[in-house]
This record gives C-alpha cells, structure tokens and sequence, in this order.
C-alpha cells in the first residue's frame, strides 16, 4: 500500500499529505487512523492530535507555531489556525567529534578529478557538469576547449584512448 501521509519527525504533531486527501476519508498511519475534519491538498498538514488554543505545532521535531485557536485530530493546518513561531536556535545540542573515515580501500587508486597548484582536487563528476551546463549556454567547442585548457587536460591523449577503446570493441565485434 502506498503511503499518502508523511510523518518527518516522531515528535511531530502533524502529519503531511503526500496527495489531496478528502474531508471525511480516514486515513491510517502509524497503527493510528486519522479521520479528516477538513480537506487537506497534498503539501498540506493536519493534526494528529488536539492542538488548543496557543498550543504547539511541532514539525521536524521542533516548534513550527501556536494554534491560534483549537484545532481537532484530522484538521488541516493553515495560516488562519496557526501562527508562525520557531523553537529557539541552539548552535549545539549534543557534542560531535569528526573522525577521518577508512580510506584504506581507495589508498592506490588514481583521483579522477581536477587537479590544483595548491594540493586540492575538484571532483570529477563536478567538473564535467559545470562544463556541460556552461556548453548548453554558449559555444559548446569553445567552452570545452577553455575547459580543456584551463584543466591541462590532454584532449590529444584522450582523443587516442577513445580511438583505440573503439578498435578493441570492433575487433571484439568482428
């Protein structure tokens, strides 16, 4: 069965249409079966719980707004019933301790990226795709031999790669 409602945080009091959910429809999630009050189009919320006037409306786990006045189990959710207010920001709620990852694994293989003076490498796939943005927006033989040039990539070399990966694959055909 395809899920209709997304729930983003346990903590949540609302849970979000994922397609145009009608007044009157139940609909199950969780072990729970939410009888709608209202209609609710996809993107929309509606409460899973009574919410009272200035209670809280919590999404992603945190404070999103204050009813503004109450709203039932299966009501949708909307700027006329709810007043927008934040939980407050809190830089760090845990501590944290980056640990480089094991990249044994990958220790002898050739970086396919975009090699700097200074040490650093631009990803492969990030290179390409700038590229291929920037020839969909001007001169395609220009921009790629800029490119080409900028990168010290030997489009000689890579010409000659091409041709013989072509040969093999004839020769492996015939």
């Amino acid at each position: 069965m395809n899920a209709r409602v997304l729930r983003l945080n346990a903590k949540d009091n609302v849970l979000v249409a994922l397609s145009d959910l009608c007044q009157g429809e139940e609909t199950p999630f969780g072990g729970h079966k939410y009888r709608l009050k209202t209609d609710v189009p996809a993107k929309h919320k509606f409460a899973t719980a009574e919410i009272e006037k200035n209670g809280a409306v919590v999404m992603f786990g945190v404070l999103i707004g204050k009813a503004m006045e109450p709203i039932a189990v299966g009501e949708r959710v909307t700027t006329r019933n709810t007043h927008h207010e934040a939980a407050a920001f809190h830089e760090k709620t845990e501590q944290y301790q980056w640990r480089a990852p094991d990249v044994t694994k990958w220790k002898d293989r050739e970086f396919l990226g975009c090699h700097r003076e200074d040490g650093q490498g631009l990803p492969q796939n990030m290179v390409e795709a700038t590229i291929m943005l920037e020839t969909a927006r001007t001169n395609p033989a220009s921009v790629l031999r800029d490119a080409a040039n900028f990168y010290k990539v030997d489009t000689d070399a890579i010409a000659l790669k091409v041709k013989l990966e072509f040969t093999a694959k004839e020769k492996a055909i015939s």
